[in-house]
């Protein structure tokens, strides 16, 4: 802040995964700040004929599960160009290349 000062805060967070039915099948459970059900932020702000105080209490925890299925299978393959470019009109050989360097 310019003209105060305020708490630093952190989080931090846990995360479990795990595959089962030839890694069709993901169950994950997380949680964060699991810790310190509350986080406190106190800041302070001061000028010139003033004193600002501010005080704040939150819930950061968080608690979490998912399942995931996938459902069938991803058959994509890239097909080979029937056709291909001759680039003919680049001649190999002869002298009369356009050099363009000093004489």
């Amino acid at each position: 802040m310019l003209q105060g000062k305020g708490s630093s805060f952190f989080d931090y967070g846990l995360s479990v995964n795990k595959s089962f039915l030839k890694k069709r099948l993901s169950l994950s459970a997380f949680a964060s700040n699991f810790f310190k059900k509350y986080m406190n932020n106190t800041s302070t702000l001061e000028g010139t004929g003033f004193t600002q105080e501010s005080w704040n209490k939150y819930s950061r925890q968080r608690f979490g599960v998912s399942v995931s299925y996938r459902i069938g299978e991803l058959k994509a393959s890239v097909k080979k160009a029937a056709r291909t470019i001759s680039n003919d009109d680049v001649k190999s050989g002869g002298g009369e290349g356009g050099g363009g360097g000093a004489e």
